[in-house]
């Protein structure tokens, strides 16, 4: 029986900030893609980019723009939803970077977009502990599940994991929060590792009341870059809670103790690529890298999922994240702190 090979979608990237070069790194990797063009206007990061993928087109105009079966979006946040519509008017099915909507009004004009041609790239919810965890929750581990707290991640990530776990829509929270100052030495940053420095950095905390169902924000920002604030992710609800990696569950009359375990490639005699290679729980995968091979961090695992299913459905008509979904979760960020 002859089988038809899938042709790969060409992603063109407009940008060459750090959050670019994160996707050149993930679409040059990844299955079923392939980096076509890249809109650049700085010159010697031009160059950069063609020293790196010489095969790739390096426009410095959208204008210059060849074809492409999707845009990915990584420019300043002040412009991305103008640079968005720009290139929605030029025909193009586009994938923009977070935020989703700088502005009250912006916000509100993104509403309008629920369909598959302007999806936002958020990732959060398919990093693969969070996948993990929302199968706990499917199959009953934590009963009605009406409480989440997160301190993992700042405002629309935040948000998105919020409305994932607590399956809140567009129904929008009463909100409490305050604002301390939160002093702690950073020691890592966007490009590696780093001499440790001591700084003052704005933690905000906050309740987000959904009247059956709430969340409790806990963040500065720092934490990204700083090994000695922890993560930390629990959902609690009726019959169980899990914070972290462990967590209690009831059943019949007995409390329950379960953890997820990741497995990872590459450790004790494995001749493999140091990665992550599934998590499980009771003996049971709840989540399976279908990217082993490349080499990639949990961050990038969410990335380039995102970027399968959103081409996957693109193809069926549908849409995975449209931008009206981002704008809720940026209508919440506002709330919680500023973008």
């Amino acid at each position: 029986m002859q089988t038809t090979k899938s042709i790969a979608k060409s992603i063109a990237v407009v940008g060459s900030g750090w959050r670019a070069f994160a996707w050149f790194t993930i679409i040059n990797v990844m299955p079923g893609v392939t980096l076509k063009t890249v809109v650049c206007r700085n010159a010697e990061k031009a160059e950069r980019i063609k020293r790196m993928y010489p095969h790739v087109r390096v426009v410095a105009d959208i204008e210059q723009m060849e074809s492409a079966d999707h845009v990915l979006l990584c420019v300043n946040k002040a412009n991305n939803i103008g640079v968005a519509e720009s290139l929605l008017a030029r025909g193009y099915s586009v994938f923009c970077e977070t935020p989703a909507g700088f502005t009250l009004s912006e916000r509100e004009k993104l509403k309008q977009y629920i369909g598959k041609e302007f999806q936002i790239t958020e990732q959060y919810p398919l990093r693969p502990r969070y996948i993990a965890i929302k199968k706990l929750a499917e199959k009953g581990y934590f009963g009605k599940v009406h409480t989440v707290e997160v301190s993992c991640c700042h405002s629309y990530h935040a948000a998105a994991l919020i409305r994932a776990f607590l399956q809140t829509q567009k129904n929008l929270p009463e909100i409490t929060k305050t604002v301390i100052n939160d002093e702690y030495y950073e020691s890592d940053g966007r490009n590696g590792k780093k001499p440790p420095e001591l700084k003052a950095h704005k933690r905000v905390m906050a309740l987000l009341d959904f009247g059956d169902r709430r969340a409790i924000y806990d963040f500065s920002h720092a934490q990204y870059f700083s090994l000695i604030r922890s993560e930390r992710f629990a959902v609690k609800g009726t019959a169980g809670e899990i914070l972290g990696d462990k967590g209690y569950m009831l059943r019949g009359e007995s409390e329950i103790p379960f953890e997820l375990m990741p497995i990872y490639s590459g450790t004790d005699c494995s001749l493999h690529a140091p990665e992550l290679d599934k998590i499980v729980c009771d003996g049971e995968v709840l989540f399976k890298n279908p990217f082993t091979g490349c080499r990639f961090s949990e961050e990038e695992i969410a990335m380039a999922l995102w970027l399968k299913l959103s081409t996957e459905l693109y193809d069926k008509g549908e849409a995975f994240y449209p931008a009206c979904e981002g704008a809720i979760d940026s209508t919440l960020a506002a709330e919680i702190e500023a973008i």
